[in-house]
């Protein structure tokens, strides 16, 4: 079974993540028995399907929801992986390529490329990686590097969007004569008025306002 085969027959069943919550997964479970090992063919289509321009996002759920099943899986769709969590829109489901990477033997890899991202990234990177800093709370891992460098950013930015981000993502942050909002309709109300704020919240994130 090819994973072309075994995309199509995902995609016909509409229903996805079934191993994120714990459930069996036929299609996904007997591709896996029958290639124990992803080739490097299965290796290049998978990172296609998560880095195509017009990628839709269940092409998405069907790499990650089939990565659950390898604890081996190469850097190059590790990396790809990550990446597509990094600017995942929702983010309820952006923990589903997250894990996956979690819970492989490059899991120490993994944090790495989030800590050198998040330094080194621009404000949508930033965001997008402490969003997933959530969700690594239930995952067996060390994250505090990735927390370290999200506090060291809260202390030198005075951007109010990435101030109430990351205290989303690392608890209570203490700011000077400056109170950042403890959920999303009292930022909005707070950045009511400024443009740029608003055009990234709208453009960047997805948000109505």
């Amino acid at each position: 079974m090819s994973v072309q085969t075994t995309y199509q027959q995902y995609l016909d069943r509409e229903e996805y993540n079934l191993l994120d919550y714990e459930r069996n997964d036929e299609i996904l479970e007997s591709f896996k028995e029958k290639n124990p090992k992803l080739s490097d063919v299965d290796d290049r289509q998978l990172i296609a399907y998560l880095t195509d321009e017009n990628v839709d996002w269940p092409t998405q759920y069907f790499v990650a929801d089939l990565l659950y099943l390898y604890e081996e899986f190469s850097p190059q769709l590790m990396e790809a992986m990550l990446n597509t969590g990094v600017y995942f829109r929702d983010p309820s489901f952006n923990r589903i390529f997250l894990r996956p990477c979690m819970r492989s033997s490059r899991q120490s890899e993994a944090m790495n490329w989030l800590v050198e991202k998040f330094q080194g990234g621009n404000m949508l990177e930033r965001i997008g990686i402490s969003n997933l800093y959530y969700w690594l709370k239930a995952e067996p891992v060390e994250r505090t590097s990735l927390r370290n460098a999200i506090a060291t950013r809260a202390k030198n930015t005075d951007n109010l969007l990435e101030l109430y981000f990351y205290q989303l993502a690392i608890g209570k942050i203490k700011r000077r004569l400056k109170r950042i909002p403890k959920d999303a309709d009292t930022l909005i109300k707070k950045i009511k008025g400024n443009s740029e704020y608003e055009n990234f919240v709208t453009e960047k994130l997805g948000w109505e306002i």
